[in-house]
């Protein structure tokens, strides 16, 4: 589909993005629309979808891939957009760096620095948490080849130089070439096929306690690939992966005989993109249920973090008290 150009330089799928349709993502990019093309201002369909405070636009374009630490010519990440709370709560939950600043030297959650309920920041910082503590994908399918081409001064997505302590990487999905703080998560490959030889075994044994030890194995050991956020975010919340969590979770299921087939399954024809928005959009108000679920869970303990930090006080006021009088008496 050849984007045509709308007023500011937008395509089609920054003017969905902007006015919150959500239900328009998924068929627009099968139709060929791009989550990295840019207007006028340098900024992608993500920025305008978190500054209007799109929640579910957010979390459509995030499920397919979309960057959450792009730049516009200002500098500014869709972080720096984030109209609510809310918002940024989400988007550090999938990989946003509130350190980056944009040309006036405003770091991403500066605003919010300040906010009087203490709690806000506590629970931005738990949502940071989730993303760097996130285990890798795991995939069932190895992934596709993919070429370097000529190196570039910069990162892709955050545009930080590369230096001798910023290093280049190569996303193994996408080949975009990125920092290691934009490219900080990792898949493993998991195709259910025959158990590794000897050898591959004894590197995989090697790297678990090198890991475990935290010493550096510059990568040669380990069977990890790394893959940018977006990657990540697009791998993680697809329906045919799971997390490396709850992979020896799962019970073993016993064989089962092969299905009768149904003669309505043989006459029904492809998946329409109405059924493929529907399928995004459930997925969707499953991951934004579990990421309100653990929010409430957080706000009820900082509750009772507050009650004890409470009852601490006073009796430390107490036993003061007594102390001073004890020693009124003497």
């Amino acid at each position: 589909m050849k984007a045509k150009a709308y007023p500011e330089g937008r395509t089609l799928l920054h003017i969905v993005a902007q006015k919150g349709l959500a239900t328009a993502v998924v068929p627009l990019l099968s139709h060929g629309a791009s989550l990295s093309a840019l207007c006028n201002a340098g900024r992608v369909p993500l920025h305008y979808a978190s500054s209007a405070d799109c929640m579910d636009t957010c979390m459509a374009l995030i499920s397919q891939g979309a960057s959450p630490n792009r730049r516009d010519r200002q500098g500014n990440t869709p972080l720096h957009l984030a109209p609510s709370v809310q918002m940024a709560n989400y988007l550090v939950s999938v990989g946003a760096q509130p350190e980056l600043t944009n040309a006036q030297e405003a770091a991403a959650l500066q605003r919010f620095q300040d906010h009087k309920d203490a709690s806000v920041l506590a629970t931005l910082n738990r949502c940071i948490a989730m993303f760097h503590d996130s285990p890798p994908v795991v995939l069932t399918e190895a992934l596709p080849p993919i070429s370097e081409g000529a190196k570039i001064p910069g990162c892709v997505l955050c545009q930080g130089m590369f230096n001798l302590t910023n290093l280049r990487h190569f996303c193994r999905r996408c080949g975009v070439q990125v920092c290691g703080r934009c490219s900080s998560k990792k898949v493993v490959l998991n195709t259910g096929g025959p158990p590794p030889p000897p050898a591959r075994q004894a590197i995989d044994a090697v790297a678990n306690i090198a890991k475990m030890a935290q010493l550096p194995t510059l990568g040669l050991l380990s069977t990890e690939l790394r893959v940018c956020d977006g990657c990540y975010n697009h791998l993680r919340f697809k329906k045919s992966v799971t997390s490396a969590t709850h992979v020896d979770e799962e019970p073993e299921e016993s064989p089962k005989p092969p299905a009768t087939p149904n003669k309505a399954e043989e006459t029904k024809g492809p998946r329409t993109w109405q059924e493929d928005v529907a399928d995004t959009l459930a997925l969707g108000q499953q991951n934004k249920a579990i990421l309100e679920n653990n929010l409430q869970k957080l706000g009820e303990m900082e509750t009772r973090a507050q009650g004890l930090q409470d009852s601490g006080q006073q009796f430390f006021e107490t036993a003061r008290a007594l102390a001073d009088k004890h020693r009124g008496k003497k």
